[in-house]
């Protein structure tokens, strides 16, 4: 069933208006998610923030020297990412030692609050930047990304991580050491 263009324009407004509403609320990104691109008929994959194989859009700093990077786009006022604590400190345990290097970017308004933030929440990163995130193409928290030495996505997760995503943050870095 295709829609009409009347139609189309008039949920893009409405997701514009929830996304406004949404930053108004402080969580600091549009809430563009894949669950609300699918209510509104557009394709998951067309709205997801980072897509296997291109190139993430964060400073090279970030991922160009360590073979594989794992970046956590996260904030203290966003639900989702304080009830993923346990999967983040998990995956954090991980890496601990390891050749892939867990980087935590947080907003930058709130630079002292998401410091303190990641410390109560036992995320302990090899770096933590404060970044506008507006300027990059996150559209929910929190999204974690694996990325190579050339900033190549390799894997990319949105919103809430479970014990699945969990595993699945896992299996992906597994996969990208073999």
């Amino acid at each position: 069933m295709s829609l009409s263009a009347d139609v189309r324009a008039r949920r893009v407004a409405l997701a514009v208006m929830v996304g406004s509403v949404l930053v108004l609320a402080g969580t600091g990104v549009v809430g563009w998610t894949p669950a609300l691109a699918k209510k509104l008929g557009w394709s998951p994959a067309a709205t997801a923030s980072y897509v296997r194989g291109e190139i993430i859009d964060v400073p090279r700093a970030v991922f160009e020297r360590d073979e594989h990077t794992l970046v956590v786009f996260a904030s203290s006022t966003c639900g989702a990412c304080v009830r993923s604590r346990g999967a983040f400190r998990a995956v954090a345990s991980d890496l601990r030692g390891s050749a892939t290097r867990l980087v935590l970017l947080t907003p930058a308004s709130m630079r002292s609050c998401q410091q303190a933030f990641a410390g109560a929440r036992g995320l302990e990163a090899n770096e933590h930047l404060a970044i506008d995130l507006s300027k990059l193409r996150v559209r929910s928290l929190p999204t974690v990304v694996l990325v190579d030495r050339t900033g190549r996505v390799l894997y990319a997760k949105e919103g809430l991580i479970d014990s699945e995503g969990q595993a699945a943050i896992q299996q992906a870095i597994a996969s990208a050491r073999s």
